[in-house]
């Protein structure tokens, strides 16, 4: 009998088939078009289309190819809620930062003086606060601020 792998290669050229010829003659002109064809007739379009996939050798799963713009609106939505979302985080952890600065005399003192800032005691104070910062968004935070710190991290550790 037939190979597991040649049965499945047969019923994905027979699912590549039908659904060629199940899309509408807008989506079989885009689908040409895609690939630098020029649409003609619907039967000339999914023969054209059915060659070209057998040549390409196409491995990707079969996909809808009308497209959903519901599902695209909900996709760029919930990636705007999740950049909304980093950006607040980032928000309230620079005023979290700033509190921690007014509040300390110490910090707020050098501040004032403009006297650099060890960013690495600064680091510590933080997580003794509760509050995680990378160093290097805590260096940009300083850095967009105007405080002056001690440079690198390289050399706070010296």
């Amino acid at each position: 009998g037939e190979s597991k792998s040649k049965r499945k290669r047969k019923a994905k050229r027979r699912k590549e088939k039908i659904a060629l010829e199940d899309m509408s003659v807008e989506a079989l002109k885009r689908e040409m078009t895609k690939y630098g064809m020029k649409p003609g007739g619907r039967k000339y379009m999914i023969s054209r289309l059915t060659f070209l996939r057998q040549k390409l050798a196409v491995k990707e799963k079969e996909e809808v190819y009308e497209v959903d713009e519901e599902a695209e609106a909900k996709r760029a939505d919930r990636a705007q809620r999740r950049k909304k979302s980093r950006e607040e985080k980032t928000i309230e952890l620079e005023a979290d930062i700033r509190d921690l600065i007014f509040s300390d005399d110490q910090l707020y003192q050098k501040v004032l003086l403009y006297e650099p800032l060890d960013p690495l005691l600064l680091q510590v104070r933080l997580q003794s606060c509760g509050i995680k910062y990378s160093k290097n968004k805590l260096l940009s935070f300083l850095d967009k601020e105007g405080i002056s710190s001690l440079g690198t991290w390289s050399n706070a550790r010296r």
